[in-house]
């Protein structure tokens, strides 16, 4: 609890715990938060203090990083603005975050640089999956902003619709933690839609699937769903487009980054009529056709966002910070 240390097992990276997975964090833990970074800094001298995601924690490194002239560097993907954001924002050197649409507060002073997907890790099998059933996944947090739910009853539609027969069998899988209270109420509504579905349909709701596994879930299936707001692309959609499997999207940031190759499979409509339309249409283009679609799509991937791109990136405005630009 005063900040256990290990190694990562392949990078060989000091890792330090502050507190256990359980622990509340209350004022009570800012001294031994604050003992902890110092001790830290006395081993290791570094030279950016990079808050993740979490804006307090740039406000809690603020009494070494100006005792030791650290610069922060911030990084924030959310669409929500509160104080915490706004004082974080005054006090790091940098902000950075992967598209417009995920920082809402002075975008002006924020680096936008996309996100980093692993296109090694994240690729195409050599041959197209077999298609019976033909698969379809969508992979994230079950909660309520994903909507999953849209999904169910999209295809709850289009599988007692006037053409359901001239489509395969499908099998979905939803698959995603669902941690927090919210979540796991909207989990549980969502098991009880798929207990009645139409004939030849079948839909799972899956979690506890480790990192590990993810790039053999895309490619495994044939199509994969993301029904996001607007707002930043889900980095799941994007590991998906790398695998070579095409999205199904409602989102225009993703629409915005992959058009015209993510054109067939973008739906400007809301509704679980439109959704289901551009649904129809892409489960029923040629093996072919969806593998050359996807080809292209994994090419934008490697452009726009490879891991080792977008690191050069962060690491240039890490060295800006150093200097004081």
């Amino acid at each position: 609890r005063g900040g256990s240390s290990s190694q990562h097992p392949r990078t060989g990276i000091p890792v330090y715990s502050f507190a256990g997975v359980n622990d509340k964090f209350t004022a009570f833990s800012l001294p031994r938060l604050w003992a902890l970074l110092y001790r830290i800094y006395r081993k290791h001298k570094f030279d950016v203090i990079f808050p993740h995601l979490t804006p307090r924690y740039a406000l809690f490194s603020l009494p070494l990083a100006k005792s030791k002239k650290v610069p922060m560097v911030l990084w924030y993907a959310h669409r929500q603005v509160n104080w915490q954001i706004k004082a974080a924002h005054w006090f790091c050197a940098k902000r950075v975050s992967s598209y417009p649409a995920s920082y809402n507060y002075k975008p002006a002073e924020v680096s936008f640089i996309g996100q980093g997907i692993n296109t090694k890790r994240f690729c195409p099998l050599p041959e197209i999956p077999p298609a019976q059933p033909f698969t379809i996944v969508y992979p994230g947090r079950i909660s309520g902003i994903k909507r999953q739910q849209l999904l169910v009853t999209t295809l709850q539609l289009l599988y007692a619709g006037k053409n359901a027969a001239a489509l395969p069998g499908l099998k979905c899988r939803i698959v995603g933690d669902a941690q927090l209270p919210p979540h796991q109420l909207y989990r549980q509504q969502l098991l009880a839609m798929t207990q009645r579905l139409p004939p030849r349909l079948e839909i799972s709701v899956e979690m506890g699937v480790p990192s590990r596994d993810m790039p053999a879930l895309y490619q495994q299936s044939q199509l994969s769903v993301n029904l996001c707001p607007p707002g930043a692309p889900d980095k799941a959609a994007l590991e998906s487009l790398s695998c070579g499997i095409p999205v199904v999207t409602t989102n225009q940031t993703l629409r915005g980054l992959f058009s015209p190759e993510l054109e067939p499979f973008y739906c400007p409509d809301d509704s679980p009529e439109g959704i289901a339309r551009i649904l129809e249409g892409a489960i029923q283009l040629s093996p072919a056709r969806r593998k050359t679609a996807g080809q292209n799509l994994r090419k934008k991937v490697i452009t726009l966002c490879d891991l080792s791109l977008f690191m050069d990136r962060l690491v240039a405005l890490f060295q800006q910070a150093i200097g004081g630009e």
